[in-house]
């Protein structure tokens, strides 16, 4: 039997129409904001405690995140991201009798969306770190934002030189901070290095950041054609983000802050 060329099949079949999008999907680690600690969530209403978190940082990203506290719950989110200056299509997201409906309704940088009225209160940036946990070597994927992110931002510059992130463990606490639009207190992520990895450690470092640079990839490629084929049909792509139901915002226990990051995003 001679070589099955599966590209060119699958294209003549017309599976790419059809097909979900790629996804990379890992376990999501959160803060719970009104009581301290760690979790995991494992289904739609349980979770699974998870303590004194730390691991190596494999990859940092983006995403633009909101909610509204209304009747239709809406949220509003982009698909992860690399760089501050991506330009992003904010998807809407609403709760109808009908189940979820969602919408594009703005593109821009995250500034640029910001800087739209209607989302300037309701956006916020939120971080996301892929991490190698040390006691696992598990990849899971940890949300930051609040006054974590400017944490974050502060712990980042703590590495000088040649000296890199990858190449320490980073221990994840937290703070007890206050929300002075709400007069609340809450919890927010601390970061603090830990012991640096010993040379034989770092192959299986360099190992597990390819395989999720190479993942990632996959997923990028495939919104990129998709981008590319509309722009030459002329048409705008509107394509839902490829994210887990557990990163669609909503109004929980961890408050969505504002915070000033303009001078921190690059």
């Amino acid at each position: 039997m001679s070589e099955i060329n599966h590209e060119e099949l699958s294209a003549m079949s017309g599976e790419n129409e059809v097909k979900q999008a790629p996804k990379y999907e890992v376990p999501i680690i959160k803060i719970n904001g009104n009581d301290d600690g760690f979790y995991k969530p494992t289904g739609k209403d349980t979770r699974e405690t998870v303590e004194n978190p730390r691991g190596v940082i494999l990859k940092v990203r983006r995403s633009i995140k909101g909610y509204l506290e209304d009747e239709e719950q809406t949220a509003y989110f982009t698909r992860e991201h690399d760089a501050w200056n991506t330009k992003l299509q904010l998807m809407e997201y609403k709760t109808t009798s009908k189940g979820r409906k969602a919408n594009m309704v703005a593109e821009g940088t995250y500034q640029e969306l910001k800087a739209m009225p209607e989302f300037a209160k309701v956006l916020s940036l939120h971080m996301v770190l892929y991490m190698a946990l040390s006691e696992t070597q598990e990849i899971v994927k940890v949300v930051v934002k609040g006054k974590g992110c400017g944490g974050l931002f502060d712990y980042f510059k703590e590495f000088e030189g040649n000296q890199h992130i990858y190449e320490y463990v980073t221990k994840i606490g937290s703070k007890e901070e206050l929300m002075e639009r709400l007069k609340k207190k809450y919890f927010a992520m601390t970061f603090t290095r830990g012991v640096k990895m010993e040379d034989e450690a770092m192959d299986a470092v360099a190992d597990l950041m390819k395989e999720v640079n190479d993942n990632i990839q996959k997923v990028e490629e495939h919104h990129a054609k998709r981008a590319s084929e509309f722009e030459e049909k002329e048409e705008a792509p509107v394509e839902l983000p490829t994210v887990d139901q557990d990163e669609i915002p909503v109004c929980e226990d961890e408050p969505n802050e504002q915070l000033d990051l303009a001078g921190e995003i690059k």
